[in-house]
């Protein structure tokens, strides 16, 4: 029995030595696409994504309306705040995934190039175009979200009594003039 026992721990070993001794590079280069992978987050210019975001995240806030500058001030420092922590954790929950996602060749294609100077410079102006997109969208709000509740109402069958609420909610949320015409339906040919 204690042949038999060493053989089968003997022969596990010849089939497990090939996997045993391939893990080493597997792991190695595992580590390669993380590190890598975190290199491409940092050349992503992380700090002036938090920045970006937490304008962004400013602009999209429901209107404060009633609230004391102390008030607003509390706000924006909470959000300010909320999305510091935030981008830090997605960013470090980021660098996995891509590592699992890139291969190695990609990441070091990718590191080297948001690493170079056009690449910077391709990210910072990215950033600063930001606050302009936003404003862009934020003009286009209003009638992407009258268009959307027209197709909504169509689809639904609304009563004038429902579409009258939505529209005073549209108004309300501060979506424009409630009477303002929805764009004509298109035709298609």
């Amino acid at each position: 029995m204690k042949r038999l026992i060493t053989l089968l721990i003997c022969v596990s070993a010849l089939f497990a030595g090939p996997t045993i001794a391939h893990a080493g590079p597997m792991r190695d280069e595992a580590a390669v696409r993380l590190s890598l992978s975190r290199r491409f987050i940092d050349a992503l210019q992380a700090d002036q994504m938090a920045t970006m975001i937490g304008q962004v995240t400013t602009t999209f806030a429901p209107p404060a309306e009633g609230l004391t500058d102390d008030e607003r001030a509390a706000i924006q420092r909470a959000t300010t705040a909320m999305t510091t922590e935030m981008t830090s954790r997605l960013l470090d929950a980021m660098a996995p995934i891509y590592a699992d996602i890139f291969t190695l060749e990609e990441l070091n294609a990718l590191v080297a190039f948001y690493e170079s100077d056009i690449g910077r410079s391709m990210m910072a102006k990215s950033y600063a175009a930001a606050p302009r997109i936003t404003a862009v969208v934020m003009e286009m709000m209003p009638e992407m979200v009258r268009t959307m509740v027209d197709s909504m109402c169509k689809d639904l069958g609304c009563s004038a009594q429902e579409r009258a609420r939505m529209d005073a909610a549209l108004a309300a949320a501060g979506y424009g003039d409630a009477a303002a015409p929805a764009p004509a339906p298109r035709k298609s040919h």
